[in-house]
């Protein structure tokens, strides 16, 4: 099974912040994104959207961007 870590991006920055190991699932919902690890455990990141992933490097990156 593939298995991410995920970095967050916050607004124009590229300098990425590891929030999250072991994730197999992730989805976006009401402009947020929900994390889901492999013992069934859910983390939301509010206001962030999937902007890459990688199953080479097993990385998932997140931007969040400020609310308007």
């Amino acid at each position: 099974m593939c298995e991410f870590t995920v970095y967050l991006l916050e607004d124009n920055s590229e300098s990425k912040t590891e929030i999250a190991k072991e994730i197999f699932a992730a989805m976006s919902k009401d402009g947020d994104t929900l994390l889901m690890n492999i013992t069934g455990n859910a983390q939301i990141v509010k206001g962030a959207f999937i902007e890459e992933v990688s199953t080479l490097k097993q990385e998932l990156i997140l931007r969040r961007t400020p609310y308007i």
